[in-house]
């Protein structure tokens, strides 16, 4: 992973008061992993390090909630405190402007086209 893991990871123990585990590396590395197919990127540029790891930390915190808070797991769509109601939903995206989009939309911006990857080469 290099010097963009070492660097991503310190943010996200910052940004989460998590605690710095083996499993926590393993998590991190996958979510990066998961997040340079889904900008079709090979690499974490500088300016991408901040972002992916609050997505991460997010992801984590999202993934955490559910699992403890509610017992499963699930990308929740809607909470009613009333009768108390909760809706899960079973894809991890949201839509934006009719498009489907990951991570709250946060590292859009970082997305690379499939067409003009090519021709940057």
């Amino acid at each position: 992973m290099g010097n963009n893991f070492d660097i991503i990871k310190e943010y996200v123990l910052k940004l989460s008061d998590r605690e710095d585990t083996e499993k926590l590396d393993l998590q991190i590395e996958c979510y990066i992993n998961e997040i340079l197919a889904y900008l079709n990127r090979d690499c974490v540029c500088e300016c991408m390090e901040l972002p992916i790891a609050q997505a991460i930390v997010d992801e984590l915190d999202r993934k955490d909630f559910t699992t403890k808070a509610i017992g499963c797991e699930g990308n929740i769509t809607s909470y009613k405190e009333g009768d108390m109601s909760i809706s899960l939903g079973s894809v991890d995206s949201a839509t934006v402007n009719g498009s489907t989009v990951k991570y709250g939309g946060k590292l859009e911006g970082f997305k690379l086209i499939t067409g003009l990857k090519r021709c940057l080469g």
